[in-house]
């Protein structure tokens, strides 16, 4: 999603000096119309989290109109309307270097592989030098890009290779498939009374190759993942589209 972020006259709430408030939406920009000059009212969220709530003033300039091409590749955006909202989405998933830092960092968080210290920067740091093409290379970094980052950091990805299994599924940065979806997948893998267990556990002490086919072939069984409470038919087909790309073949194996 590509977020608006408005910038104005830095104003002081509570201590804090705030110049910047996020949008939420593409929707949400939209119906306020803003443009360079106007006079806005903005508040703190709980206190924390600056928002822009309305023009109090139009300025002299017409209103700002939102982009066309993603701010980080260039290729076309995509209003996509929803339930809460409406948004504007790069879909170029394989190639677009913003997209790769936010999946290779969700990877990495608390709810995924668990890496301490693998933030936005360092991972921006590795994927514009070329030595992170896909949220995988984390866990294969040689010479140079290796001694980019600490040995604290380095320690984190070592130990972060055996993970549970909702946490691998939460880490693989699935459509709409958060920790609690992914604890409900990893479940349903696991109880022998779902059909296809077998198959996984006997895959898996095959050849990893075997488990691999197996495991993306239950991610892609729209019956079996729409029998799980939370996941809709739509997050399903979503999913699968996900799985079936050139992209995650390539980081999955």
């Amino acid at each position: 999603r590509v977020i608006p972020v408005a910038i104005y006259t830095p104003i002081k709430f509570g201590g804090v000096m705030c110049s910047r408030a996020s949008l939420d939406n593409y929707g949400n920009f939209m119906e306020l119309g803003l443009g360079v000059g106007d006079v806005v009212s903005v508040t703190r969220n709980n206190d924390v989290i600056p928002r822009l709530n309305r023009v109090i003033e139009p300025g002299d300039n017409d209103p700002l109109e939102a982009p066309t091409e993603c701010p980080s590749c260039s290729a076309l955006l995509e209003v996509r309307i929803g339930k809460t909202g409406s948004d504007l989405v790069c879909n170029n998933t394989s190639d677009c270097p913003a997209q790769l830092v936010g999946r290779t960092v969700t990877m990495g968080d608390k709810f995924g592989f668990d890496i301490d210290g693998l933030g936005p920067s360092v991972v921006q740091d590795l994927v514009n030098r070329g030595y992170i093409t896909k949220p995988a290379d984390v866990f294969t970094l040689q010479g140079a890009g290796l001694n980019l980052i600490s040995d604290t950091l380095k320690a984190n990805i070592e130990n972060a290779k055996v993970q549970p299994l909702h946490r691998f599924i939460k880490a693989l940065g699935l459509p709409d498939i958060g920790i609690v979806l992914a604890t409900r997948l990893a479940n349903a893998i696991t109880d022998e009374q779902i059909e296809f267990t077998r198959t996984v556990r006997m895959a898996y002490r095959e050849s990893n190759e075997a488990f691999k086919a197996a495991f993306e072939n239950l991610l892609t069984d729209v019956k079996f993942r729409t029998s799980i409470e939370g996941i809709s038919g739509g997050i399903a087909m979503s999913v699968v589209r996900s799985v079936e790309s050139p992209m995650f073949e390539d980081n999955f194996s």
